[in-house]
């Protein structure tokens, strides 16, 4: 794959036993680290800072109000969501049934669990740590990007350099751990 400066060429795959589609062969652990380093979310989260929102409109206020009553009312999130926020919730409920997998994922489906330990493995610049730890988790990543590394750090957050083979986690520590864009590579 020469547009993400590594040479040589791979396929996807699908696991017989869970579907899931993978890299093959599989890159080895310095190509991985080679790819990250020219990776398009890197270079993008080096010109934003994640903490910075732009001023909310009206409707986009709304959206969010919405957005909190729905995940309180499918996944216990009722942290923080008013009666105002549970009216928009209801009303709009059909209306974001279309967008509850969109929903879902800013949580990763996971159910509320305020003070529950999560870790990211993959977590490149936190932007889903950020968002996690708005909803009540105790939220750390890992990263074999050192440059993503940086970027979460500077942002307030607890990650760090590595794979999760290298890092020394007590058994039962965490209470969810999420992996995106990891698996396949």
């Amino acid at each position: 794959d020469n547009l993400l400066g590594v040479a040589g060429v791979w396929t996807l795959k699908k696991c017989r036993h869970c579907a899931s589609l993978y890299l093959n062969p599989r890159p080895h652990q310095d190509d991985i680290i080679k790819i990250y380093q020219n990776y398009f979310q890197n270079q993008n989260q080096k010109l934003r800072n994640i903490s910075k929102l732009p001023k909310e409109s009206f409707i986009a206020k709304l959206r969010v109000a919405a957005k909190k009553a729905f995940l309180a009312l499918t996944k216990g999130y009722t942290r923080g969501v008013t009666r105002w926020d549970y009216f928009l919730g209801y009303f709009f409920y059909g209306f974001l049934l279309w967008q509850r997998e969109i929903l879902f994922a800013a949580v990763m489906f996971l159910p509320a669990r305020y003070g529950g330990r999560l870790l990211d493995v993959g977590c490149g610049g936190g932007a889903f740590l950020k968002n996690i730890k708005q909803y009540g988790w105790v939220a750390e990543g890992i990263d074999i990007d050192a440059r993503s590394v940086e970027i979460a750090v500077k942002e307030g957050l607890s990650v760090n350099v590595g794979t999760i083979t290298g890092q020394q986690y007590a058994p039962d520590y965490f209470d969810a751990i999420t992996l995106r864009h990891v698996i396949e590579h």
